[in-house]
Order: C-alpha cells, then sequence, then structure tokens
C-alpha cells in the first residue's frame, strides 16, 4: 500500500529554524510537501518564502488552521523561542501532529504546558534536534548502545561560538523573557541534546530525567553589554550522572576565534571518543574492535568547509534535517516510537532552564522540574 507524503505548515518564516527544515523538505519529497505558511509579519520575506515554498501564506495560526487545516497533517513550529507555546498548544487542539524548534519553550511552566497537552491530543510533540543524525553521531551511539564503552567517566562539551551586538541587537534573542537564556540554551543547547542521549545509551537509562543526580554551574556576561544581552554569553554547567559520571558543558557566544563544538566521551579504561558539529570523529579509541570501526575511519578530523554554526546559524546546512525528517515521517506513519518525542525532546531544554533557576539562585536541584 503506497503512503501519501505528509502536509506541512510552518508556523515563523523569518527565522533560521524555519529556513533550514524548509530547505530539507525537498530532499525527502516522497515523505513531506509544504502546503501552507504563516507569519504576523507580512512583508517582502514572507512573500518570497511563500513563492519560494510553493504554499498558501496567512497571517496567523488560527486563520491557517481554520482555511488550510484539512491540508496539514504536522506543524513545524519556528516562532522565536518565547512564543513556540501558543502555536504548540493550538495545532495539537487541532489533532496535528508538532514538530518544535529547540527549546520547547523558555521556561519549564510553559514546556510542561506543551507536554500535557500533547498527552491529551490525537496529535504527537517533538522537537528538532536533528544533529543527532550526523554520521559520527550515529556511530557513537550504536558504539554505547552495544556497550563499547567502559564505564562512563567523563562527558565534556565545548562550544566557543561567537555572535556579534547586531545578533542581539534590538531582537527577542539573548534576554530572558523571549530566549529563555543564551550561548546555553539556544546555541549550545544541540549539544547537550547529544551529550546526555550519549550518558543514557552508556548508562542504559531509558529516561534521561533519572540519571541526573547534581546541576550547578555558573552564567557570565564578558563581551555584550546588558543593554544588548541579558543574558549569558559564556557559562559553564555542571551536572552528576548516577554512577558517578559528570558532564561538563561550557558555552560561548564570546569565543575569538570562534570554533565548532566538540564533545568528548571518556571511559574509565582510557577509552572513548571526541565529535565535532559536523559529526567528524576526532578520537575513536575503544578496547574491543566493533563493527562502527571501519566507518569511523573515514570521518576523521579532515578538513572543512563548514562552521558548524560557529559564527554562522546558517552553516549548518540542511542534510542533517532530511535525515531526522527520514527518520520521523515512517515513525508517524506507523505509529512507532520516536527519540525526539515529548518529555525526551525537551529534556535538554528542561534541564537547562534548570541550570539557569540554579545558578541565578542557588538552592540546590530541583529534580521534577525536568522529570516528565
Amino acid at each position: 500500500m503506497s503512503v501519501q507524503p505528509l502536509r506541512l505548515g510552518i508556523v515563523g518564516t523569518r527565522g533560521n529554524g524555519a529556513k533550514l527544515l524548509a530547505d530539507a523538505v525537498p530532499l525527502v519529497p516522497d515523505l513531506l510537501t509544504i502546503a501552507a505558511t504563516c507569519d504576523v509579519v507580512q512583508d517582502a520575506k514572507f512573500e518570497g518564502r511563500c513563492a519560494q515554498w510553493q504554499c498558501r501564506g496567512f497571517r496567523d495560526i488560527d486563520t491557517m488552521l481554520a482555511q488550510a487545516g484539512s491540508d496539514i497533517d504536522i506543524l513545524h513550529v519556528a516562532t522565536p523561542s518565547g512564543m513556540h507555546l501558543e502555536p504548540i498548544l493550538a495545532g495539537l487542539k487541532a489533532g496535528k501532529h508538532v514538530l518544535s524548534d529547540k527549546p520547547l519553550d523558555v521556561t519549564v511552566a510553559r514546556m510542561r504546558l506543551a507536554l500535557g497537552a500533547a498527552q491529551e491530543s490525537a496529535g504527537r510533540l517533538f522537537v528538532v534536534s536533528q544533529n543527532r543524525w550526523l554520521p559520527g553521531m550515529q556511530l557513537a551511539a550504536a558504539a554505547l548502545k552495544k556497550q563499547r564503552l567502559s564505564k562512563l567517566c567523563r562527558i565534556t562539551v565545548i562550544s566557543p561560538w561567537n555572535r556579534g551586538d547586531d545578533y542581539y541587537h534590538g531582537s527577542w534573542r539573548g534576554k530572558w523573557a523571549t530566549d529563555g537564556g543564551a550561548a546555553m540554551i539556544n546555541q549550545t543547547i544541540h549539544p547537550v541534546d547529544l551529550a546526555t542521549n550519549f550518558a543514557a545509551l552508556a548508562l542504559g537509562v531509558e529516561r534521561n530525567w533519572d540519571m541526573i543526580e547534581l546541576l550547578g554551574g555558573v552564567i557570565l556576561q564578558v563581551a555584550h553589554q546588558p543593554e544588548v544581552l541579558e543574558a549569558d554569553d559564556v557559562s559553564h554547567m555542571h551536572f552528576k550522572l548516577s554512577g558517578g559520571a559528570e558532564v561538563d558543558v561550557v558555552a560561548m557566544t564570546a569565543a575569538k576565534p570562534e570554533r565548532k563544538w566538540t564533545i568528548a566521551v571518556e571511559g574509565w579504561d582510557d577509552d572513548g571518543f571526541i565529535v565535532d558539529a559536523d559529526g567528524r570523529l576526532l578520537r575513536w579509541e575503544f578496547n574491543q574492535p566493533g563493527d562502527e570501526d571501519a566507518e569511523a575511519r573515514k570521518l576523521g578530523p579532515i578538513a572543512s568547509a563548514s562552521t558548524g554554526g560557529a559564527s554562522d546559524p546558517l552553516g549548518v546546512g540542511s542534510a542533517a534535517h532530511a535525515e531526522m525528517l527520514r527518520a520521523l515521517i515512517p515513525a508517524i506513519w506507523n505509529d512507532r516510537p520516536f527519540e525526539l518525542e515529548g518529555a525526551q525532546g525537551a529534556f535538554a531544554g528542561l534541564l537547562i532552564r534548570q541550570f539557569y533557576e540554579n545558578a541565578r539562585d542557588p538552592m540546590g536541584l530541583r529534580p521534577d522540574n525536568f522529570k516528565a
């Protein structure tokens, strides 16, 4: 029996998230088509996106769902981070599947409202984290699932990115109310998602929130004035995992020169791997040979023209988004679980928001805030 491509409605056209996912759609024409989009700002850029995507355009989500809802199966929420909840709720109320850009929203309370609505809806709620489908990430996850790593010792994430004043000035970005933070929650949420997923695989934990025992850190402003950036351009998050392993995440949007982020996973037997934002494997050492090794050697630290998003938000490209869609759409068709659904998909954002709360007002771990 043939299956028809799902029809996508995009909420918010101006951001990088909308462009990156839309650019992936032509790479998977048998899985997804763009049916409609909406944006409260009706200008030449909006008209250009409608023409490029060859879809109908509307002013707001209510009008889009009322007039084109029968032509939409799944919504992509690509509004500014602090405006995710309302279109998520509208989509779920209409019985649509929803794919939200990261984070799910900018406070724990709003994220939990979205998760609760998904439990009451015929639609399903997912969060974009396309980097899981980069080749190096897939190989690393496969090795961890097979328990090739000795006992997990440490995971270290370094994200030395840069964003200039023009990126923040006059924008919703970098403000607590509309972005939920800055360097950690906006940029470094991607490697945080990967690092926590790697940790869960290494520990054999099915629910990420079951492995966190201690959470803390610091947030700093070092290169931007408060009137430009309210939140962090440098922050350090530290958490301890069940079994004694530790995770350190250093997030920067003030690095000079900027570099691609890296994730180093280390075992107690001095084994492990290092992977970068392009999915390149800078280290790959396990005590026993495995099926992943031959392919891993092809993904070594060779030169790449990609910036990995270090200075250009669009530098990541859309190939990984296409691979994510190749996993997501069949999961929807066949009513199968998907690894970035619900609380699992939202986990990195929930964890980071709890980190911010602890760093701004240290009161110790509040695990209920990031548990489902």
